[in-house]
């Protein structure tokens, strides 16, 4: 039973490049405020906020939501991160811890006639490096990095056949996430790509947002 794809999702809650330090590490542009949506391979869509107050320190929040399945299980997460770096001129380089929890409605589980109840909460710590480039009067390109280590904790219920069933785990995973990002005045096109340890390839995204 695949227990990731929805909560994989928000690893994008964006900085940038302007006097806030912080700002351009992950290579989301934004000032004091950011906004933006993205889109992945697996079909979960995010949309994500934050703020930068001027100083290393960056907040954010996302909502994901993947495709609801055939047979009806859905899933939704939430998370929030924090980051603190440093930016020199052109490049950017932070911390970054996350806390995500995401909530499964399943529906006939794997066919076996069991109606369930999956949560999941993830931990992500890493770092992020990323890169400006000017390409223009209003036009800039960041690439960026972020290896991280990711700590998980599974609990599912499963309900039938005149049973309940509890299961619960807890697992590690590692990897890391690249992306590009084209800024022109206040708003910002994305695309990237993500490889973890329990992934089966890489995954590839892309969205869009504002930074006024």
């Amino acid at each position: 039973m695949r227990l990731t794809p929805f909560l994989c999702a928000a690893l994008a809650a964006g900085l940038a490049a302007s006097p806030a330090a912080a700002q351009l590490c992950d290579g989301l542009p934004g000032n004091v405020f950011f906004a933006g949506a993205s889109h992945n391979d697996l079909g979960t869509n995010t949309l994500y906020a934050g703020i930068n107050p001027q100083g290393p320190h960056t907040f954010s929040a996302n909502v994901a939501k993947p495709p609801d399945q055939a047979n009806g299980s859905s899933s939704i997460s939430y998370g929030v991160r924090w980051k603190y770096g440093t930016e020199r001129r052109s490049w950017g380089l932070c911390t970054i811890v996350g806390y995500q929890r995401g909530y499964s409605q399943l529906l006939n589980a794997e066919g076996l006639h069991y109606n369930g109840h999956l949560t999941v909460q993830s931990v992500p710590v890493g770092f992020s490096y990323a890169r400006a480039f000017s390409l223009g009067r209003a036009c800039r390109l960041i690439v960026s990095a972020a290896p991280q280590f990711v700590f998980r904790s599974h609990k599912l219920d499963l309900v039938g056949r005149g049973d309940t069933l509890h299961v619960s785990d807890l697992s590690t995973d590692w990897g890391v996430g690249t992306g590009a990002t084209l800024k022109f005045g206040p708003i910002y096109i994305t695309a990237g790509g993500s490889k973890f340890s329990n992934d089966d390839g890489w995954h590839w995204g892309f969205g869009a947002g504002v930074s006024p």
